[in-house]
């Protein structure tokens, strides 16, 4: 992983000194992670589906009719946005605030694991995602029906609307995701900004998700609109290569993702977008444009034996969300996307984000650091 505009040093110090408050919501997501069995020799010994093209091939070559294979559940934990990025920034012993759907009255157990060092307020009952995990990716199936369902009218008549509002209004970062679950998103973000959040020094940090799950109009029309709220506060738009590379074909620039042309693309995206920051990241390097310190791109090695890939994403805009806050002092934009990644890159090789002293132990791997 290298980069030249930034100092590595300089990212190990704020991240011993780094201080602030992060809020995330609206979401509240139970994964059920399974994998996927190939052939079983005995009741406890088996081999595993280990690549997503394998079992693609699999269907394909079984054509018509029925298609069978036996599942076992992998593990059972918290998921979604707020759950998996807030984790990333818990981790970080930052303390963040999570709005969402984690059960009423009592909260789910799955969520137990961010009890200590999050602040959970929970507004209704989560959602479920099952997964197939694979080495080289995964498939989600989510069933979302108390997330789509939510509205700002539900939120404002919250029993702690005010104790929320205050938290959204008193907070340095304020992260929003996923805007393809919320079919409200339009009407929750404009209130937050011009009724709660109107200050040009606060950052939004928005995941998308999966952009084919809505129109390409809803698409066009929120990010009108975050261009209009970007003048009363600061908005990050975060994106994965699958979701930047339809980005750029939703706005006629060819889709293909390499750190070679896509600042160039990027470049024209952001014209036609209007936001403060456009940022994608890859398993190979992430790359953004920022209205006010240009283009940067910084590559990491990538892991050939991942852990855990389910929550990379997530770990990502976590780590980029941390490094937005400008306590003891401000990240340039380079050095902010070289924290995300490191943050990623421990993830994935490890199962579970990093610690202070573990993502500084990455950054001085990565830059070859002497103590």
């Amino acid at each position: 992983m290298y980069c030249s505009d930034f100092n590595a040093n300089g990212i190990v110090d704020f991240i011993t000194h780094m201080n602030g408050k992060i809020v995330m919501g609206i979401d509240g997501i139970v994964d059920e992670v399974w994998q996927m069995i190939d052939r079983r020799t005995t009741a406890d010994e088996y081999e595993l589906i280990q690549n997503m093209k394998e079992l693609g091939d699999m269907i394909i070559r079984r054509g018509e009719g029925g298609f069978a294979k036996e599942i076992i559940l992998k593990r059972r934990s918290y998921g979604g946005f707020t759950g998996n990025t807030g984790m990333a920034v818990a981790a970080l012993t930052l303390n963040p605030t999570l709005i969402g759907m984690y059960g009423i009255p009592e909260q789910d157990t799955a969520f137990d694991d961010l009890k200590p060092i999050c602040d959970l307020i929970s507004v209704g009952d989560p959602a479920k995602c099952y997964i197939l995990e694979f080495n080289d990716g995964k498939i989600m199936m989510p069933l979302l029906t108390n997330l789509l369902n939510f509205t700002w009218d539900r939120l404002a008549k919250e029993p702690r609307f005010k104790k929320i509002s205050d938290l959204m209004n008193n907070g340095d970062i304020v992260c929003l995701g996923y805007w393809s679950n919320m079919m409200d998103f339009d009407n929750i973000i404009t209130h937050l900004v011009n009724d709660f959040c109107c200050d040009k020094h606060k950052r939004f940090i928005f995941d998308f998700a999966n952009l084919t799950k809505r129109s390409t109009e809803d698409l066009k029309r929120t990010l009108s609109l975050l261009g209009k709220l970007n003048k009363k506060s600061l908005m990050s738009l975060s994106l994965n290569e699958h979701e930047g590379s339809l980005l750029f074909e939703y706005f006629g620039i060819d889709g293909s993702i390499n750190i070679e042309t896509v600042s160039e693309k990027l470049l024209r995206l952001h014209k036609s977008i209007g936001i403060d920051e456009v940022i994608i990241h890859t398993p190979e390097f992430a790359a953004g444009t920022s209205v006010s310190e240009g283009v940067a791109a910084v590559k990491q090695n990538k892991c050939l034996n991942p852990v855990k890939t389910a929550g990379a994403g997530d770990t990502f805009n976590g780590g980029y969300a941390a490094s937005c806050l400008d306590r003891p002092y401000k990240l340039n934009f380079s050095g902010r996307l070289a924290m995300a990644n490191a943050a990623t890159a421990f993830y994935v090789s490890h199962g579970f984000p990093p610690d202070r002293v573990q993502l500084i132990n990455e950054i001085k791997n990565c830059y070859r650091l002497k103590e």
